[in-house]
């Protein structure tokens, strides 16, 4: 028999010889060993509980769905995905702080103060002329409501505290100081509550939650 064909006639019999031994020991073919991929569970979100910021990030309290509440663990907000959820937490935070702020004694004191007749207006003398021409000077100034007025907070400015609260006409203002190494007086301005509501309402909702204390406290009238 031919050499070439002695080696051929020998590896099929090692094959063999391989083949069998894979079979005894349970070695699993390797046109068969996949990659086996696991599933991934997915967890749904029932409610949100609560939230609070750590190291100026965002986390919100899940409890889920099947669940019970010992198992409702914090979540930083960049990981939920659930922006219904969100948005019912914060209205019911806001239909809570509402009823809250208007039944406490010092709201009601000062919707019995809304209530009185307006006083009758004076005349008018130079004086008063004088007084009223200064303050539509003021009005005029840079932080009054204006339609076309572009806020900070729009253009992405963020917030780092709120610090004031005052009634700007139709709507109330707060004075909001943003983040930055500029001086005070140039990252703080005037802002609606509109558009904190639109822009902001997570810093926004806190603000009235301190003023809600402090209103239940009379220490602040709103």
């Amino acid at each position: 028999m031919p050499r070439d064909r002695i080696e051929l006639a020998c590896n099929f019999a090692q094959m063999a010889r391989l083949r069998e031994l894979d079979s005894t020991i349970g070695i699993d073919d390797p046109t068969d060993m996949a990659p086996r991929t696991e599933k991934r569970v997915k967890y749904l979100v029932e409610k949100i509980l609560d939230t609070r910021k750590v190291n100026g990030e965002r986390e919100y309290l899940i409890l889920w769905q099947d669940y019970g509440i010992e198992e409702a663990s914090w979540e930083k907000a960049k990981h939920c995905e659930c922006p219904d959820a969100i948005a019912n937490y914060y209205k019911k935070r806001r239909e809570a702080l509402f009823e809250k702020t208007h039944n406490s004694p010092t709201a009601a004191y000062a919707l019995r103060r809304k209530e009185k007749p307006p006083r009758p207006r004076a005349r008018l003398t130079r004086s008063s002329a004088h007084l009223a021409n200064s303050a539509g000077k003021a009005e005029s100034q840079p932080g009054r409501i204006r339609d076309d007025h572009q806020y900070k907070i729009q253009d992405g400015r963020k917030i780092e505290a709120i610090i004031g609260v005052k009634l700007g006409g139709p709507e109330i203002l707060y004075t909001v100081q943003y983040k930055g190494s500029e001086p005070k007086d140039k990252r703080t301005e005037c802002v609606p509550s509109s558009v904190l509501r639109e822009c902001a309402i997570e810093d926004f909702v806190e603000c009235l939650e301190q003023l809600a204390l402090a209103s239940c406290e009379d220490t602040i009238m709103l």
